[in-house]
C-alpha cells in the first residue's frame, strides 16, 4: 500500500563525517549521548529521559505488585492447607 510517506533509515552507529550538524546531533540523541546543538534537541533528550524514568518507575511498581501477589498466593495456599488439615482432624475425631 502506498501511503505517500518517505521512510528514512539512519544507522546511528555509522560514520557521520561530512554530514550536517543536525544529523550528527540526531545520531548522538539516538545513541543516548548528551546533545547541545539547539533547544529542540535538548527538549527531545529531556523528554526521552522523562519517558524512560516513567517507564522504569512502572516496571518497579509492576515487579513489586507481582512479588506481593506471589507472596499473598503462597500464604493463602498455606492457610488453605492448614484449614484442610484441621477439617480432616475434626472429621476423623467424629
Amino acid at each position: 500500500m502506498i501511503d505517500g510517506a518517505t521512510k528514512v533509515i539512519i544507522n546511528s552507529k555509522g560514520d557521520f563525517a561530512g554530514e550536517s550538524a543536525e544529523l550528527k546531533e540526531l545520531a548522538k540523541l539516538m545513541n543516548d549521548q548528551k546533545v547541545s546543538l539547539n533547544e529542540q534537541f535538548i527538549w527531545a533528550q529531556n523528554r526521552v529521559n522523562e519517558l524512560n524514568q516513567d517507564r522504569r518507575a512502572s516496571i518497579v511498581s509492576y515487579e513489586t505488585n507481582k512479588l506481593d501477589w506471589t507472596l499473598y498466593g503462597e500464604e493463602r495456599e498455606r492457610l488453605v492447607g492448614v484449614k484442610n488439615f484441621i477439617d480432616a482432624l475434626i472429621a476423623a475425631s467424629m
